[in-house]
């Protein structure tokens, strides 16, 4: 049922803005508007997020076949260790979806602002500030639902592997 609820609101925050979209349009006399940067930016954060988690799993696998001794480790505390996501990657993968999810979620709105105001440059000047806070918002609001859904499938995807 949760599921469903976070599958609900994206697809309304979804909807909400490719209608302001075709209401206001992209761009504008202004540059950008609001709405035009919240569309870049909703589709500009998933893509990191998305790419984090994708790299975060790719390095913890490449970094388990090059050390095969951290299966061995019964328990490893210290968790600035080099090593501790890629033990976390071994022996407990719900606890490292959930890290490696939640430092997603914080980089990706950072690094997507980064980008968003790349492609957004040549009318950065004629720009509100309006419409860079709509935009960081509600993309960081649709990568959170899709970090927390893309969590709770995992979850229900690791309990049926187990069972």
């Amino acid at each position: 049922m949760l599921r469903k609820m976070y599958a609900l609101a994206i697809l309304l925050l979804l909807i909400s803005v490719i209608t302001s979209v075709f209401i206001y349009g992209v761009v504008d006399a202004t540059g950008y508007t609001p709405a035009g940067v919240s569309l870049i930016s909703c589709t500009i954060f998933p893509i990191i997020f998305f790419s984090l988690i994708f790299i975060s799993e790719v390095d913890a696998e490449l970094r388990l076949q090059a050390n095969p001794w951290v299966e061995d480790v019964k328990d490893m505390d210290f968790w600035l260790n080099p090593m501790f996501f890629i033990w976390l990657y071994c022996h407990d993968r719900k606890r490292w979806t959930k890290w490696t999810t939640l430092f997603g979620l914080l980089f990706a709105p950072l690094m997507g602002f980064i980008i968003v105001l790349l492609i957004i440059l040549p009318t950065l000047n004629r720009m509100t500030v309006e419409g860079l806070v709509t935009g960081f918002f509600v993309g960081t609001a649709f990568t959170t639902l899709l970090g927390i859904v893309h969590y709770e499938r995992y979850q229900v995807k690791n309990e049926t592997n187990t069972g």
